[in-house]
């Protein structure tokens, strides 16, 4: 799709592209979190995966608009859209693999357990563990056709927000236990549904709602929270509040969602016609259009980062502009990115 296009929203694009630098981000200081500031980067920049989900609602907002949606030929579709890429990613994988191991030992070896967990559970059980992505397209996928006929029931997208918001209030007071963590993850998607839900209905809201006036507010009711849970004893870490999502963790991911949307308003009434405004809102656009792909050559580049890191004594910060620097010049050349 032309980034230029009417049918893409520049906004959306900002918070997608910036999303996948949150995940090369995460990806590329978690070897490092025995430090303070790696650990602390670490940590806070685990707002993605909502910032995923709501992009791909906001991405659906015009399917939406059409009932009913044909819901065979759009689960075709997606399926293809999604799985195509992330088996041909796992051919080329699975063969880089075998090629070293045959380089290393002389001995041809195909990891068929390894490479069925990555096939079939999308590496969440066995596998490279990478395929998270692909597993929550599949469910947005499986799950917008239902929301899509919730709509047509529920005339106020409110009452749908505020039900939502109610599953992550309950999760604040109740976690599931261990003997449940692998099924929590599944629990996940139904309260982090609301950024999903509330990117369907984003160009409802979008005049309505003051973006700064939200994320000061959301970052507020963050901050009380984290000093309440602290007198509990309870775990702030976000990571430990992301599986299921509680109200803790939702609402600083909804603060970084419209602190993003405030940053790019300012940059776009401000800087317009600055060049490295251009330069970083196109570069984010180019991730934001490639974000699937991107995404999965990730993969392989921190994989050779892992092999360097102590031959090259890099750091999570030489790490990360490694990856993202390998990503976008690999794809997408500068003066392509000044002229998209």
């Amino acid at each position: 799709m032309n980034p230029s296009s009417p049918s893409r929203y520049k906004d959306i694009d900002f918070v997608r592209g910036f999303c996948i630098c949150l995940i090369l981000l995460i990806h590329a200081t978690r070897p490092y979190t025995d430090q303070a500031l790696a650990h602390f980067v670490w940590d806070f920049a685990h707002f993605d995966v909502p910032l995923i989900l709501f992009c791909s609602g906001a991405s659906l907002w015009a399917i939406s608009l059409r009932t009913p949606t044909e819901i065979g030929r759009f689960w075709l579709q997606r399926f293809a859209r999604l799985l195509l890429p992330w088996w041909s990613f796992l051919v080329i994988y699975y063969a880089a693999f075998m090629a070293i191991e045959f380089h290393r030992t002389s001995t041809l070896v195909f990891p068929l357990e390894h490479a069925v967990g990555s096939l079939v559970f999308f590496g969440l059980r066995d596998g490279i563990g990478f395929g998270w992505w692909i597993a929550l397209m599949l469910t947005v996928a499986i799950v917008f056709p239902f929301l899509q006929l919730l709509d047509r029931h529920v005339k106020n997208a409110r009452v749908g927000l505020a039900l939502l918001i109610g599953v992550s209030v309950v999760f604040q007071f109740a976690q599931p236990g261990h003997a449940v963590k692998w099924a929590g993850k599944f629990l996940f998607f139904l309260p982090s549904l609301f950024f999903f839900y509330f990117g369907l209905h984003f160009q409802e809201f979008k005049k309505k709602w003051n973006a700064v006036g939200v994320a000061l507010l959301m970052g507020a009711l963050f901050i009380f929270q984290r000093f309440l849970l602290s007198t509990s004893g309870r775990n702030l870490e976000l990571i430990a509040n992301k599986y299921p999502p509680n109200f803790y963790y939702l609402s600083y991911c909804v603060a970084g969602l419209f602190a993003l949307l405030a940053l790019h308003s300012f940059l776009d009434s401000r800087f317009a016609q600055n060049k490295l405004n251009q330069l970083f809102q196109s570069a984010l656009r180019f991730l934001s259009m490639n974000s699937l792909w991107i995404y999965l050559w990730h993969i392989g580049l921190l994989k050779i980062t892992a092999f360097y890191r102590t031959r090259l004594d890099l750091n999570w910060v030489s790490e990360f502009l490694l990856i993202l620097g390998g990503e976008l010049h690999a794809s997408h050349s500068p003066k392509s990115l000044l002229c998209p």
